[in-house]
Order: structure tokens, then sequence, then C-alpha cells
């Protein structure tokens, strides 16, 4: 799931289908998202849109875990990259 509208309504939709079938769903992870800190106006901008729909995130999808998985600055390959998103799922699985 990244946050933007097409992909919050496809998980919705994704969800409910799962549901319906009994396969038990309990993570989700939001991919891509922005640096907190953006010096670029086009970020920034992208940011706050970001943000808006990282809320509707949390209040769509409360009562699964939802791990962020930051933007990088490329593709995600390799042992290092896998390992760093391996441990962000860990300490989300630690709350």
């Amino acid at each position: 799931l990244t946050p933007e509208r097409l992909p919050i309504e496809e998980t919705t939709r994704l969800l409910k289908e799962r549901i319906d079938l009994g396969v038990r769903v309990e993570l989700i992870m939001v991919n891509k998202v922005l640096p907190a800190e953006t010096k670029e106006d086009f970020l920034r901008h992208r940011k706050e849109v970001e943000k808006k729909y990282l809320t509707e995130i949390e209040e769509r999808f409360k009562g699964y875990i939802k791990v962020r998985i930051p933007m990088m600055e490329r593709d995600v390959s390799g042992l290092e990259d896998l390992e760093r998103i391996s441990s962000l799922l860990e300490e989300a699985l630690k709350t």
C-alpha cells in the first residue's frame, strides 16, 4: 500500500475479499513514505498530500499493524536493503 487514493481503495477491497475467504491479515505495509524533512517545494507539497492519506490509512485500517517503509533512493534489491526492511518489520512487531 502506498499513501495515495487508488492504493487505499484497492487495499480496502482486497482486505474485504480476504476476510470473506477467511484469510486473516494482521499487518499492512505502507510503502514509499516520504522523509519527514524535505527542502524542495515539490516534495513539501507532496508530503502535505501524503499526510492526509497517512491519516486516512490509520483511520480506515484500525486494528491492523501498520509498518511504514520509507521511500528509498533506489529500488529495493540486495541483502542490505532487505535487512533494512526486515528491521523495520521487527520493530513494528515488538509493539
